[in-house]
């Protein structure tokens, strides 16, 4: 199967018949009534005049999602046949980008300070990319491109989003806000390297908030035609361990069929797989798009309303009780959400208290790095040198070239190491405040309905805190302008003079490339740390507010009323 019989949607089966688009509208905008009466829910509000706009156009919501430099936006231009998104050789989307139909080409972009613009294509890559919007700095909210394109005239829009688990976190949260808003899903994966286990837990995650969900094991063209077939029966050997069923995997090359649709290259397109997965992709959108499109936004109503029911409820079932029984129950009930609340700030200082520790193993290991790996790097520069041929400018080439790649291994070896030891302890870090903190909401949502007779449901088993901790950083050694005319000088002093000053040169120049190039990949791990913590942060209230915060919102509302 291509696509699910019923929607995995929230693990809920929907009605055989969706509601029909008049009826679903209503439903929204009552649903928007109750969301927004009171204190109000303005992220709810939000969500359901999302889902109103796309009943209202018609649209279904397909967001092209995976690790970062897995091709998504390549692949993209190559159904698009247009080379509309930015893409390079490193992690460079960094703001999800809605492509949608429109009669002109035009970039419609949305501020966080609620400002509106509307801007050429060629702005796209200042307002989308990490490089020309380094963690979106420039404030933009939501990025809509407009292209008279046949794949997006039928009533759909692709989302492309910032690859997870790539240098930049805030990527990765991007990326898993863009599925809060998704109906279907295209996945990437490449061949190399092949699947990974965090991209196994965020399949399974798009798998649970999709309707649809595609597969593609795209780069095929870096593997002989053999290797291609074990990749793929590999992987998709894996996608239907982690989904519970056989699922097509699409082969492709978007590369390829990106430069044989530009260059009119038929038979390149044709070789590079694209055109099975576009035929299945568009069948799909005929067949399914409107039913699915029905059956992930009733999916999505029902939620909000669930969390509106719950909170009905308790206000009523508190609104029931008399005055002096509720003051007992409630009583209680505040006992319990005092000591949830506290254990979110104890968890928050837990991480603050971990993080730091991590930061600081990092640091010293970081310090003692050249002093225990530099003089036998010095050393084999040095050979390096001896081996040069004359002049001295070759022989100083060499040198340098050998401490490059001296430095390089060590600094390889070590942030390897470190990686893996913090990947291990933030997992360790996020097992334990994840369960302690649903624990404890567990327990609050226990009182309610024991003390306020409230009909709640168990909260489902929630992903990870913090999504992925992959770290990465880039290795340099530019010598730059000014060092290249000392080196002119230098390589042409005479005889034993030049000799001896070349060979200090390199020495020194050894030391500092590998204080440098520690100093790197100190302060990736640094920034990942740092965001690490601030994510973790944010989700601990997040979770707590979704667990526990409103059903005790809702009680407090009840009591004021019961006093009135």
């Amino acid at each position: 199967m291509l696509w699910p019989t019923v929607p995995t949607f929230a693990g809920q089966e929907a009605a055989v018949t969706p509601p029909g688009q008049r009826e679903l509208t209503c439903a929204l905008d009552r649903l928007a009534a109750l969301l927004g009466a009171g204190d109000g829910d303005p992220a709810g509000v939000d969500e359901v005049a999302e889902l109103s706009r796309r009943v209202r156009e018609d649209v279904l919501r397909v967001v092209v999602a995976g690790e970062a430099k897995r091709g998504k936006s390549t692949l993209i231009n190559a159904l698009l046949a247009r080379a509309v998104l930015p893409t390079g050789v490193v992690p460079l989307t960094a703001v999800p980008t809605t492509l949608s139909y429109g009669e002109s080409e035009a970039v419609e972009v949305r501020y966080t300070d609620g400002r509106d613009a509307v801007l050429g294509l060629d702005a796209l890559p200042e307002l989308v990319t990490e490089a020309g919007n380094p963690a979106n700095r420039g404030g933009v909210a939501a990025v809509t491109v407009r292209l008279p394109a046949p794949l997006l005239a039928g009533g759909m829009e692709l989302v492309d989003t910032p690859g997870t688990g790539s240098v930049y976190v805030h990527n990765t949260t991007a990326a898993a806000g863009a599925l809060e808003r998704m109906d279907a899903a295209v996945f990437v994966l490449t061949v190399d390297p092949p699947i990974s286990e965090t991209e196994r837990v965020f399949l399974r995650r798009v798998r649970d908030e999709s309707v649809a969900l595609f597969c593609v094991l795209n780069k095929v063209d870096y593997l002989t035609p053999a290797e291609q077939g074990q990749a793929l029966e590999f992987t998709c050997r894996v996608v239907a361990e982690e989904l519970g069923q056989d699922r097509a995997v699409w082969p492709v090359s978007a590369r390829a069929a990106l430069a044989g649709r530009l260059s009119g290259n038929r038979p390149e397109v044709a070789a590079s797989g694209l055109p099975a997965f576009e035929d299945a992709f568009t069948g799909y959108l005929h067949a399914h798009r409107a039913t699915d499109l029905a059956r992930s936004v009733s999916g999505r109503a029902a939620r909000l309303a669930r969390g509106v029911a719950e909170e009905a409820a308790a206000t009523l079932a508190a609104l029931e009780l008399s005055v002096a029984e509720l003051e007992d129950r409630l009583a209680e009930f505040r006992d319990r959400l005092v000591a949830v609340e506290q254990e979110r700030r104890d968890s928050a200082a837990l991480a603050r208290a971990e993080i730091s520790r991590l930061l600081s193993e990092t640091n010293a290991q970081a310090a003692a790095l050249p002093g225990q790996a530099g003089p036998a790097v010095v050393q084999r520069a040095l050979t390096g040198l001896d081996r040069g041929a004359a002049p001295l400018a070759a022989a100083e080439r060499a040198g340098l070239q050998q401490a490059a790649a001296e430095i390089r291994q060590v600094v390889e070896d070590w942030r390897e190491r470190r990686g893996a030891e913090l990947e291990a302890a933030i997992a360790a870090l996020d097992d334990r405040l994840a369960r302690r903190l649903d624990e404890q909401v567990a327990a609050v949502r226990r009182a309610a309905r024991e003390l306020f007779a409230v009909g709640l449901g168990e909260l489902a088993t929630t992903e990870r805190l913090v999504a992925s901790t992959r770290f990465h950083y880039a290795f340099g050694t530019d010598p730059g302008q000014v060092e290249a005319l000392a080196a002119a000088v230098r390589t042409r002093l005479p005889g034993g003079l030049g000799r001896r000053r070349v060979e200090r040169y390199v020495a020194e120049r050894t030391t500092e490339l590998l204080d440098q190039q520690t100093g790197r990949a100190r302060a990736d791990f640094q920034d990942r740390l740092t965001e690490t913590l601030r994510h973790l942060a944010r989700q601990l209230d997040q979770r707590f507010t979704a667990g526990a915060g409103r059903i005790g919102a809702a009680v407090e509302r009840a009591a004021l009323l019961r006093a009135g």
